[in-house]
């Protein structure tokens, strides 16, 4: 058995939220390792958490952003993951274009 470590984040302490696809580097079609998706959180007083988002459907990404706009914190998403999401469009395929057309 492992234990994990929790964090536990208040929600008026976030105070900004982005939305990352990290992708592994790949030298063979064979590496089956998953990419990350990440929730990197800033809190007010600084600290920062990655958040691993597994394989989060685009309903659930779409609420947790509206949780935190909400409660007023800037959440960007520059890479379009939630529109890529609420297309289904598989993440993994559109960052892999190399591997994904093999």
């Amino acid at each position: 058995m492992t234990s994990k470590d929790q964090t536990i984040i208040n929600l008026s302490n976030v105070q900004e939220a982005a939305i990352v696809y990290r992708k592994i580097v790949r030298l063979s079609p064979f590496n089956f390792n998953p990419d990350h998706l990440l929730l990197g959180i800033t809190t007010k007083d600084g600290k920062e958490i990655d958040l691993d988002l597994g394989n989060i459907d685009y309903q659930g990404l779409a609420t947790i952003t509206l949780y935190l706009s909400e409660a007023g914190a800037k959440v960007s998403d520059q890479q379009g993951i939630l529109r890529l999401l609420s297309e289904n469009q598989n993440l993994f395929k559109h960052f892999h274009k190399k591997w994904a057309s093999l």
